[in-house]
């Protein structure tokens, strides 16, 4: 049984160290994680659209959503978007936010699941990693689908 990924079973999972390393039947780093999403800035926004590496964007839901606890990021690349991070995210709990890289989040064999969903305008805090590399980036909604991006930039020095 994989685990999944609900904000309480996160800290859990850091400690505890699930991981199956040979099962590659989901996306890998590098691939497309959110195949299913679209982009429509009156339900959602990257806000501010321009940041840098160590800051954070929120992700903005005007018109308020329906979603889970879960955003990957993906930046642009010459063949679509590559998925670089996974975050979870609480908008009564900012300080509960969790950060995985790709590479991490399969090595600990985590399966996204739908719950708890908001079906609110409030906002998500979204931590751009410090080792983000600077380009076009979108933050996109997992697992719902079909979820939502939002596009954004992260700036270089």
């Amino acid at each position: 049984m994989r685990p999944t990924l609900a904000l309480p079973l996160v800290v859990a999972l850091l400690v505890a160290g699930c991981n199956s390393p040979n099962d590659v039947s989901g996306p890998q780093p590098g691939d497309t994680y959110a195949t299913d999403v679209r982009t429509d800035p009156a339900r959602m926004r990257a806000v501010p659209n321009k940041v840098t590496p160590g800051s954070a964007i929120e992700a903005a839901f005007p018109q308020g959503s329906t979603r889970g606890l879960g955003f990957v990021l993906e930046r642009a690349t010459d063949d679509g978007w590559a998925w670089w991070f996974a975050i979870s995210s609480d908008t009564d709990a900012p300080d509960m936010v969790n950060t995985f890289t790709a590479e991490e989040f399969v090595a600990r064999d985590v399966e996204w699941t739908s719950g708890p969903a908001f079906d609110s305008t409030d906002p998500h805090l979204i931590p751009v990693p410090d080792d983000a590399e600077p380009g076009v980036w979108r933050v996109c909604t997992v697992p719902d689908t079909p979820g939502l991006y939002a596009e954004f930039e992260i700036a270089g020095d």
